[in-house]
């Protein structure tokens, strides 16, 4: 049996993605298990990112049947941790400066 993190190794390059393998998988579990899926790419941009369009229309196909979409927009968790982290380094660093003013001559 395929293991999800066996079809997808390397998917931080997603050049690496085998796309047989990933369909094979999600065909294997078509109408017997549930999927969760993520993605940043929209469906229209799957076969570049897979490097098959045949099998990317394929594999599409197979998820949308008996799906729910769920469509997030905005920044994701991580992104917004980082803002906040980043506000709250500025606001140390500014309290920093106000309290130890630079001499200059």
């Amino acid at each position: 049996m395929l293991s999800l993190r066996r079809a997808l190794h390397g998917a931080r390059g997603l050049k690496r993605v085998r796309p047989a393998e990933v369909f094979q998988l999600v065909n294997a579990r078509h109408e017997r298990a549930s999927t969760v899926l993520t993605s940043n790419k929209g469906f229209e941009e799957w076969g570049a990112v897979l490097g098959d369009e045949v099998m990317a229309a394929a594999l599409i196909d197979r998820l949308l049947h008996h799906c729910h979409i769920v469509n997030i927009r905005g920044n994701s968790y991580r992104m917004r941790q980082h803002q906040e982290l980043r506000r709250s380094m500025q606001r140390q660093s500014d309290a920093d400066r106000d309290a130890n003013p630079a001499t200059t001559s």
